[in-house]
């Protein structure tokens, strides 16, 4: 009995140490369970941390970036508004320099139009002037012209009237035929009546430089030349107004192209100043017929020459 009651107590020791052995198996078990439940816990803990602390970060990064793009755009407004300054300051000081050129460009302008309202003005005054001396020149020469025309009208009636008394006392016979009249012989029928002291005046080629031969294309360039020198603008220009001698010398040569220029007028001018040659005791009755046959020529070769233009045309 005491044999089985101490294999008992040895089984219940055994069970007991088993018992002990299992419990504290168990709270190992558990002691290791509960270390790396906090060990997870604490691993949670330092990730949620860490992720905390990365938001945290990157919030303060947003921030950063945000406040940095709130500086960039401040700078950006204040150079924009900058640069609006002063363009606009660029602008009014070239609105000033542009009005003050506008101004000083209209007052140029106002003197310049003084400046030839006055030289108009001036210009007028000499002109009108001149129109007046050359009236009054036009009026003497024109009354010298009549009363030179009246004593020569008065010579030739003298002249004429001896001529007839010379022609009654010497009773010349009629010719059977009349003379045939041509341009040819005009200068040898007058020619025995011509005076002795033959007029020295000034002709119109005289007045051109030009000799009786030259053609329309010379006196045409002699006429341009000495109107250039002696017109009274080119004058005026060349502060002359005050000379009374070559403004009738203008009008002299503007008179002489007026005639040589057309060949109807040169030609009665050449009879003209062919018949000046002839004496005047041959009368006014002969000058008038050799002058009236003369223009009755001019008349058929004003003709002639009107169908050889009309031919050259065709």
């Amino acid at each position: 009995a005491r044999k089985a009651k101490l294999r008992a107590e040895k089984a219940a020791a055994k069970a007991a140490a088993e018992a002990e052995k299992e419990q504290e198996e168990t709270i190992s078990a558990q002691k290791r369970e509960l270390a790396a439940e906090q060990k997870r816990r604490s691993e949670e803990a330092l990730k949620l941390k860490i992720e905390d602390e990365e938001r945290e970060k990157a919030a303060a990064v947003e921030k950063i970036a945000a406040e940095q793009q709130r500086l960039e755009s401040e700078r950006i407004a204040r150079e924009k508004a900058e640069q609006e300054r002063k363009q606009k300051e660029e602008e009014e000081a070239r609105a000033i320099v542009q009005a003050k050129y506008e101004a000083a460009k209209a007052a140029e302008l106002r003197r310049l139009e003084q400046e030839r309202i006055e030289r108009d003005r001036k210009l007028a005054e000499a002109q009108v002037l001149l129109d007046k001396e050359r009236l009054e020149r036009e009026r003497a020469a024109s009354a010298a012209k009549k009363k030179k025309e009246e004593e020569d009208r008065k010579a030739a009636e003298r002249a004429a009237t001896q001529a007839v008394e010379e022609t009654a006392r010497k009773q010349p016979s009629r010719p059977k035929e009349e003379p045939a009249f041509t341009v040819d012989n005009v200068e040898n029928m007058v020619a025995p009546l011509k005076a002795t002291d033959a007029t020295t005046a000034a002709t119109l080629y005289d007045i051109l430089n030009c000799p009786p031969s030259a053609t329309r294309s010379e006196l045409k360039r002699a006429y341009i030349t000495l109107a250039k020198e002696t017109h009274p603008d080119a004058l005026l220009q060349a502060g002359m107004q005050n000379d009374e001698i070559v403004p009738d010398k203008f009008v002299e040569i503007s008179q002489a192209w007026k005639i040589l220029g057309d060949s109807t007028m040169r030609r009665r001018y050449d009879r003209e100043l062919r018949a000046k040659g002839v004496s005047s005791k041959a009368g006014s009755l002969f000058e008038n017929w050799v002058m009236g046959a003369a223009k009755k020529m001019d008349e058929a070769l004003s003709k002639a020459e009107g169908k050889l233009e009309k031919r050259e045309e065709q």
